[in-house]
């Protein structure tokens, strides 16, 4: 399996934050079902687990190569803000 990073860049290339984990607070369910695939155990995944590294962000998030590049501000797909919030 790979596994992903997600940074964010306000700069361009070389210029990013590596997001190394998420506090989820929306989605849990959606999130320990995205992070159990591929596993073999059948342990679920603890809220606390579900987003507690970069390749488990991504995979809880379901962010890969497709989403290079992606601009936070206007995405639908992984919104900077939910637009509850903005």
């Amino acid at each position: 399996m790979t596994n992903f990073c997600f940074n964010v860049s306000s700069l361009g290339a070389g210029a990013a934050v590596l997001v190394r984990a998420l506090e989820p607070v929306e989605g849990l369910a959606r999130m320990r079902t995205n992070r159990m695939a591929g596993k073999i155990s059948g342990a679920p995944v603890r809220d606390a687990d579900l987003t507690s590294g970069p390749g488990k962000t991504c995979q809880a998030l379901e962010l890969n190569l497709a989403e290079d590049g992606l601009d936070l501000t206007t995405s639908e797909v992984c919104p900077l803000y939910p637009p509850h919030l903005i």
